[in-house]
């Protein structure tokens, strides 16, 4: 699959082209963007000296704290500067594990031989994996040219693996260990490797052979940015671009989210935010430009600056086009989760996966998720066009975003919760269905085949299904199991004894002589008869109509 990271090897690490903005937003650093990046020198100057000692750092820090954009536009970038000029050459390159962390750190690899690698070149390099802790000194002899090469390799949000291992298979997961072990041991000539990972994963290493071990030997603890840091990486950026941003506003920043997990990436919102309120559609040069206090004193927070601002994007959408509104809401049902600590999380699909869950067609998709990830929003990342390929890497471009935007979060109407709640519905309906399995005669009620079968229906697609459990065959036996006919034919009983006395009855009424004798008999008729013909048939039209809708979503024909 490909990824939104951008690739950290730069063409020319001394090019000073500045990016379009002084500030990303929610979303990491690329390493494009290393002359932005201001406020972890020195801690930048300590991972590379660990680094270059120890041959593998493994650094963590909670969600928001800026692992990936202090390796990306700092570790990796000063490595190729500062080391370029003492003859030797750094080449660099990362991956995110995913579902297939192997098959990614070959392709990674290959692309640094060149740009371009054929299919033998990374199955070569594959197969070199599989060695396991012997893999580090091939690799090394493979990759590095000359002695003063250096290859050094990213692995962002490690925690991944252990997803991988967990769903899909442990022992590739513990062979890519093995080779990371391998290269902090062996201190293989030339090769190096950074690792980034959430501090709340640490104990999963220990889930690994040997790793722990690692672990202890070469973990750095990302601390908080200090004061003074954090004050320059707000300021200084504007500079560059002949802009200011005034020390009250820049304090103001700092005080409202100081301790929060959050800080670095709402801070880092909030100026972008300011920045383009002050650019878009004005014809003035940007060294007038000055962000002070009285900018965002209608903001109650930082935070809710950021739900405001996703809040306006959807309505801005909705404006354009109404009909995606139930779109929207399942592209970020899809994109998000709650991990077993009831904390929500990202949820990265490949484009294919998420439009096969939402159910949508390509053109609806993209506008969504380019209405979210355009500049100066960064809700969504993905690399590519509005040609977007099906192994292209949806994500949300920061935790911080889930957390702060309301639509998501409500506990009462939260897509996140409405989500889950969900989930707990279909697997309700599997656990039904074993049971119904194991005896016939355990089904579902009337009433509640009908409400299930209307609340599937208006699921976003069956392919959604698989996220809880692909048990679809076992709910389609499920539903094919009420006899709704049985209704259909009690109708038609009930009506043929109540149709002789409702036509005597009515006939009746019409003489006057046996008026007053005929309206008892009509009433209580149409009470034994009439009432109980008119509910059965009712329940034998609704129940086809819930097969049909059961039948229409899983484009199946159930058993008449």
């Amino acid at each position: 699959m490909i990824d939104s990271f951008d690739n950290p090897m730069l063409n020319d690490p001394f090019d000073a082209t500045l990016p379009n903005n002084p500030y990303p937003g929610l979303r990491p650093f690329y390493s494009s963007e290393w002359t932005i990046f201001f406020g972890r020198e020195t801690i930048t100057d300590e991972i590379i000296n660990s680094l270059i000692n120890k041959h593998l750092i493994i650094v963590h820090g909670d969600s928001g704290s800026g692992k990936s954009s202090l390796v990306r536009a700092g570790v990796l970038v000063q490595l190729q500067q500062s080391h370029t000029a003492n003859g030797q050459t750094w080449r660099t390159c990362a991956i995110l594990p995913r579902n297939n962390p192997l098959d990614r750190l070959a392709e990674a690899l290959a692309g640094l031989i060149t740009k371009k690698p054929s299919f033998d070149r990374t199955f070569e390099i594959r197969k070199i994996l599989d060695r396991g802790k012997f893999a580090p000194v091939l690799l090394s002899t493979l990759l590095r040219e000359a002695n003063d090469d250096r290859v050094c390799i990213l692995i962002d949000q490690f925690e991944e693996l252990f997803r991988f291992a967990r769903e899909h298979n442990h022992q590739e997961a513990q062979v890519f260990i093995d080779i990371l072990t391998g290269i902090s041991t062996g201190k293989t000539p030339g090769l190096y490797a950074i690792l980034t990972m959430r501090s709340e994963f640490l104990g999963s290493c220990s889930h690994f052979q040997n790793f722990a071990e690692t672990l202890n030997n070469t973990q750095y603890l990302l601390p908080q940015i200090d004061y003074d840091a954090l004050r320059r990486a707000i300021q200084e950026p504007a500079k560059l671009y002949g802009g200011e941003v005034s020390t009250e506003l820049a304090e103001k920043l700092i005080a409202d989210v100081r301790g929060n997990q959050d800080e670095l990436p709402l801070i880092q919102h909030g100026l972008i935010q300011l920045w383009h309120q002050h650019t878009t559609g004005i014809d003035q040069p940007r060294h007038n430009l000055r962000l002070d206090i009285k900018d965002i004193e209608l903001a109650q927070s930082l935070e809710a600056l950021l739900d405001q601002h996703a809040s306006f994007i959807q309505r801005d959408l909705l404006k354009r086009n109404n009909k995606l509104a139930n779109l929207i809401e399942h592209v970020f049902r899809s994109l998000t989760d709650i991990n077993a600590d009831g904390k929500a999380i990202r949820r990265p699909l490949s484009y294919g996966h998420l439009k096969r869950d939402t159910g949508a067609e390509d053109v609806d998709l993209h506008e969504v998720l380019n209405a979210f990830r355009a500049e100066g929003v960064n809700f969504i990342t993905f690399n590519g066009s509005d040609n977007i390929g099906n192994d292209v890497v949806i994500d949300i471009s920061h935790e911080a975003f889930i957390r702060a935007w309301s639509q998501l979060t409500d506990p009462k109407e939260g897509w996140l919760w409405k989500e889950f709640h969900a989930g707990l519905t279909w697997r309700a309906l599997q656990f039904q269905a074993d049971r119904f399995i194991e005896n016939p005669k355990d089904r579902l009620s009337a009433i509640s085949f009908t409400e299930r079968a209307v609340w599937i229906s208006l699921l976003p697609s069956p392919f959604w299904c698989e996220r809880y459990g692909n048990e679809q065959s076992k709910v389609i036996k499920l539903f094919s199991a009420l006899n709704y006919r049985v209704f259909k034919i009690w109708g038609i009983v009930f009506m043929s004894l109540y149709l002789p006395y409702a036509i005597c009855g009515t006939l009746a009424i019409g003489d006057p002589d046996n008026r007053l004798s005929a309206i008892p008999m009509l009433t209580i008729t149409s009470v034994l008869f009439g009432l109980p013909a008119y509910f059965c048939t009712r329940r034998w039209i609704r129940g086809r109509r819930a097969r049909l809708l059961v039948q229409k979503f899983f484009t199946i024909s159930l058993r008449k």
